[in-house]
């Protein structure tokens, strides 16, 4: 079992100085977590590829050079916020399913929790077809060089 997650809310002098409340590396796992849910709205919102560095980090209210303390690149970044729903997604089937014993109520238990979960764990990213010179749709995740009309 995980510890709770830390925040700032439940304490007025946080706002101006969580550092008092927190210590410096629960500020840096708040920081970190508002970077994670400042990429999937904007990810969500605008798309993988219409969304800049730049877009993620004014919406998590900090600057590139901190967002760029944690992650790499927005590619790093995409797949943490992926391995975070993953992780999410995870431990609710496992809570479903925890107090079953018979493998069949626990594959039951364990459909049911996944249609019950599917919108928290699978966030629906719109793919943004990037275009060429020429015009032409490609997938670039897919690696695909053209698309069939």
């Amino acid at each position: 079992m995980s510890p709770p997650k830390l925040t700032t809310a439940d304490y007025p002098i946080a706002e101006k100085r969580p550092d008092l409340v927190l210590g410096r590396r629960g500020k840096k796992l708040e920081e970190k977590q508002q970077i994670l849910d400042a990429a999937l709205a904007c990810f969500v919102d605008k798309g993988f590829h219409a969304t800049s560095i730049e877009d993620i980090a004014a919406a998590a209210e900090t600057s590139r050079a901190t967002l760029y303390q944690y992650f790499e690149s927005k590619d790093d970044l995409l797949l943490a916020v992926f391995e975070e729903s993953m992780q999410a997604y995870a431990r609710m089937i496992g809570e479903a399913i925890v107090d079953l014993s018979d493998p069949l109520e626990r594959l039951g238990g364990a459909l049911v929790a996944h249609e019950a979960g599917e919108e928290v764990a699978r966030p629906r990213f719109r793919h943004q077809p990037e275009r060429d010179e020429g015009g032409a749709e490609h997938r670039a995740l897919a690696g695909i060089d053209e698309v069939a009309m």
